[in-house]
């Protein structure tokens, strides 16, 4: 949903969905390593780092009402003017890991597994990334890459902290919003 005009957006779902019909929008959010990784602490400032410094001049709009769980996404009510059909009090939020927390013996909603080189190939990927190599060429696809800087320092607080290089980190945080239509 970050890449839409939401105005629009709803104004489209409006007209599409049938009444007592469900628009659902999902995403998933920021960088969190489970709480069971080894050196979960370590690790998680390092992925916080890439994200919250390295990468922060490079994230434009649309990425951070992802990565903030869409708090401030233009609802149906809150577009000016507002789209009427979807009533906010038929508007359901479910949400699970903001910040990373789990409860205690809990997982994350996404369980995602990776390993150190499935996890970076999945950051080189975002467009954050992209745009932080082309305003770094001379750094980018290095030992100075902003992703290979990150994994390296995961794989330093990983080990630090006991873990062997077949383990895999599991990481995800997510939001669900549910509009039933009037």
């Amino acid at each position: 949903a970050q890449w839409f005009s939401m105005r629009e957006f709803w104004e489209q779902m409006q007209l599409t969905v049938k009444t007592r019909g469900t628009v659902a929008i999902w995403t998933c959010a920021s960088l969190y390593s489970h709480p069971t990784t080894p050196n979960a602490r370590a690790v998680q400032r390092a992925l916080s780092h890439l994200e919250d410094v390295v990468l922060a001049p490079f994230e434009p709009p649309s990425n951070r009402l992802s990565t903030s769980l869409y708090d401030t996404l233009p609802l149906p009510w809150t577009v000016s003017p507002p789209v009427e059909g979807f009533a906010e009090s038929r508007f359901t939020r479910m949400e699970w890991n903001r910040g990373g927390a789990v409860k205690d013996g809990g997982d994350f909603l996404v369980r995602q597994l990776q390993n150190l080189e499935e996890l970076g190939r999945g950051l080189g990927s975002a467009s954050m990334v992209k745009r932080w190599r082309q305003a770094n060429p001379d750094l980018a696809w290095t030992d100075a890459d902003c992703v290979t800087a990150a994994i390296d320092e995961v794989r330093k607080a990983s080990k630090d902290g006991g873990w062997v290089e077949s383990q895999n980190i599991r990481r995800g945080s997510g939001v669900v919003f549910l509009f039933k239509k009037d």
